[in-house]
């Protein structure tokens, strides 16, 4: 079975879908939906030159939306000195974890007045912590450069309303093994690989796979290497669990049937968008 990612040029990918009735699925359902706009991203090392200014005023609005649920916090006076990025680092890895915890209280008391606004805030805050750590120049691990390329994020309109349930042969799936199209990844916490860079407590329940769902969401990814990270010494040294398919593999959803140059590929993610998917 075959899924056709018609772009905006009007150029045409064609991606055989792995052999699993799952994807077949999963991929009919997603050509039934409208789409998102096509988001251009990456798992990247940070930045060489500090961005002052823009962390200064992403920080603030992070600050306003802390004061709504924090009374009294005051994350600015807590920081000595902002070009101590291994500081700003920890504390945005708390907010995170704080962000997490506040959600899961929310969804054990789901029926309460004003439920879908506060997870919505916590999201918000929880982006906003993704955004200000790509600013940090310090206070991460490297990550192989093979691994840094950019990729597509697609999903669907409201992803969360149509997401699959996950079972167990959605897990015998997973692998480590090279797609150029994988199922994205969907959690509020990070994955193991993010964990890692970020020097992040793994430890905690809503790190590593975390996966309850199965979105219709998917990372066009023909560029990176991550064999190269999952098989790195001090990547598996570090790993808090035996390495496994499930714990750092992921669910590959197939391969470009005309692969392209590296230099088509990456001149076609940086310029180019998804318009529609049928198959």
């Amino acid at each position: 079975m075959e899924m056709k990612l018609l772009l905006n040029s009007g150029a045409e990918l064609v991606i055989e879908l792995v052999d699993s009735p799952l994807v077949h699925d999963w991929a009919e359902r997603l050509c039934e939906l409208p789409l998102d706009e096509t988001e251009m991203s990456g798992f990247d090392n940070r930045k060489i030159e500090w961005d002052f200014d823009k962390f200064k005023s992403l920080f603030h609005i992070l600050h306003n939306k802390l004061s709504v649920y924090q009374a009294g916090a005051d994350y600015w006076s807590k920081i000595q000195d902002f070009d101590d990025h291994d500081y700003l680092q920890q504390m945005l890895n708390d907010l995170h974890h704080w962000c997490v915890e506040e959600v899961n209280l929310e969804h054990k008391r789901w029926a309460a007045p004003g439920h879908a606004e506060r997870v919505k805030d916590f999201g918000e805050m929880n982006s906003l912590c993704h955004q200000l750590e790509t600013l940090l120049t310090h206070g991460t691990r490297q990550i192989p450069n093979s691994c840094r390329n950019m990729y597509w994020d697609q999903q669907v309109v409201n992803q969360t309303q149509h997401a699959l349930q996950i079972n167990e042969d959605w897990w015998k799936l997973t692998t480590q093994d090279k797609y150029d199209v994988y199922v994205a990844k969907r959690i509020l916490g990070k994955d193991y690989r993010e964990c890692y860079r970020d020097n992040d407590d793994a430890t905690r329940a809503e790190m590593g796979p975390n996966r309850k769902a199965v979105p219709l969401a998917f990372e066009f990814d023909p560029l990176n290497q991550w064999q190269d990270f999952y098989n790195n010494a001090d990547f598996l040294e570090w790993l808090p669990v035996e390495p496994s398919n499930e714990n750092i593999g992921r669910i590959p959803i197939g391969n470009l049937k005309y692969p392209m140059t590296k230099q088509m590929t990456r001149d076609m993610i940086s310029q180019d968008s998804i318009r529609e998917i049928t198959v």
